[in-house]
């Protein structure tokens, strides 16, 4: 048996496409991802000083003088009482809440800010120059105008761009622009209860003579604003790093190709007349099987060996505790190998292609999309999560990232002995179709 196993093996080792898939490939794409998402892994947020651009889009003398109309022409200003005319010019807006915003002492440690024109400041941030752009859109002081000083409640969005390749940064730069807007928002809500109170007492326009303190205290407002940036990890627990994420996806991704690498050879050695040269020799069925069983076996211990190998020299993956490492490997292998050993009796039975190309590109993929070889389970709903469970490279994935977490055998032990119990269910669905096959031939 074993001279079969060799031979088997030296023919897929030699098969260099099927090593450049199995082997070369998830290098290449451990080594994309890692560093093209290694922002979303991170467990520390970089908190030195980040470069912002504001861009004003808006029109500050005309836009004023557009809501003083607004404010003539919809009865705001009866029998010529300029008071309210007065307030609006004399309550600066850019002033009082975006350049406050601006200067505030706790913003500006973590944020400087540049005043530029939208073109020029997505080049800078296209070239990483800048961390992102917080862009205030045509109208924004209009809007502000309507909002503080009528019933009304215009829109107020201010739009928040950041580099790709800046995840964390872009995300600092979102919360204290969402901090802003949601001040904006308390304050125009609570003007708004004070103008509805005002209407339902009947006090009528001489509300509008009491907003001085509700907009008196609109910069102060700002001007008290606190930020701060803290990094905590949960229960003292370290994160996994994108390379650490991705090594184990990709690795446990691609151990599922070896399968189908069965149900080839068993094609070609019916086709080939050497399964029954082998029966011939005196080989029995089962030591034919048992020859997949450990070539798939092999096949996947050289492939997981160097993609280890690779990752903890090339991208420095601390992979954990290597006996657990080892233990889970094995366990993940010899489910693998004992799907693999079924495929190839199914293949060997209907002398399909079709079926071992099936299992390649509909198999294989599904269970990498639901096992979390791709995308972190995290960003799956709920009720997709739990499907982990049914695929291998799921099982394998959560036993590798508890190593690499640090965590003690008893976090492994269930994904092991499933991993265990699915291979033994292969291995014996794998014999009862071997002997059937048998029986029918001596029949």
């Amino acid at each position: 048996m074993w001279h079969v196993i060799l031979k088997d093996l030296k023919v897929l080792l030699s098969d260099k496409k099927s090593m450049a898939i199995l082997i070369i490939m998830p290098i290449i794409l451990i080594s994309i991802l890692g560093n093209s998402l290694k922002d979303m892994f991170t467990d520390k947020i970089d908190t030195s000083k980040k470069e912002v651009a504001i861009v004003k889009n808006y029109n500050i003398s005309k836009e004023t003088n557009d809501f003083i109309k607004f404010l003539e022409e919809n009865g705001f200003v009866k029998d010529n009482n300029k008071e309210l005319v007065s307030k609006v010019k004399d309550f600066n807006i850019e002033e009082e809440i975006i350049n406050n915003f601006i200067k505030n002492k706790d913003i500006k440690k973590v944020i400087k800010f540049r005043i530029l024109e939208e073109e020029q400041a997505k080049k800078l941030l296209e070239k990483e120059k800048i961390s992102g752009i917080i862009i205030f859109p045509k109208n924004f002081i209009f809007n502000m105008y309507a909002n503080f000083f009528t019933p009304f409640r215009n829109n107020m969005e201010v739009k928040v761009i950041s580099h790709p390749d800046k995840l964390m940064s872009g995300k600092i730069i979102e919360g204290i622009t969402k901090g802003f807007t949601d001040k904006l928002a308390t304050i125009i809500i609570g003007k708004n209860v004070f103008l509805e109170t005002a209407f339902e007492n009947n006090l009528g326009s001489s509300s509008f003579e009491k907003l001085d303190k509700v907009i008196n205290e609109i910069s102060d407002s700002f001007k008290d604003v606190s930020v701060s940036i803290n990094s905590k990890s949960i229960n003292g627990k370290k994160a996994l790093s994108s390379f650490q994420f991705y090594s184990v996806g990709m690795a446990t991704m691609f151990i599922i190709y070896t399968v189908s690498q069965g149900g080839m050879l068993s094609l070609e050695e019916k086709r080939n007349l050497t399964y029954q040269r082998m029966v011939i020799a005196g080989m029995s069925r089962f030591n034919i099987l048992m020859g997949k069983f450990f070539t798939i076996f092999l096949l996947a211990i050289v492939q997981m060996s160097l993609i280890i190998g690779f990752t903890s020299i090339l991208f420095k993956v601390d992979w954990g505790n290597m006996l657990h490492v080892m233990m889970v490997t094995l366990s993940l292998i010899f489910a693998v190998a004992g799907l693999g050993t079924l495929t190839s009796v199914l293949a060997f039975k209907w002398e399909s292609d079709k079926m071992v190309n099936a299992f390649d590109t509909i198999v294989a993929n599904l269970m990498a999309i639901l096992g979390g070889s791709m995308f972190p389970l995290e960003a799956f709903p709920k009720f997709l999560q739990s499907f982990r469970y049914l695929t291998l490279n799921g099982l394998g994935i959560e036993a590798y990232q508890n190593v690499m977490l640090g965590n003690s055998i008893e976090k492994i032990r269930t994904p092991l002995l499933l991993l265990i119990s699915i291979g033994t269910i292969f291995i014996l669905i794998a014999t009862f179709f071997a002997k059937k096959e048998e029986r029918c031939s001596n029949a």
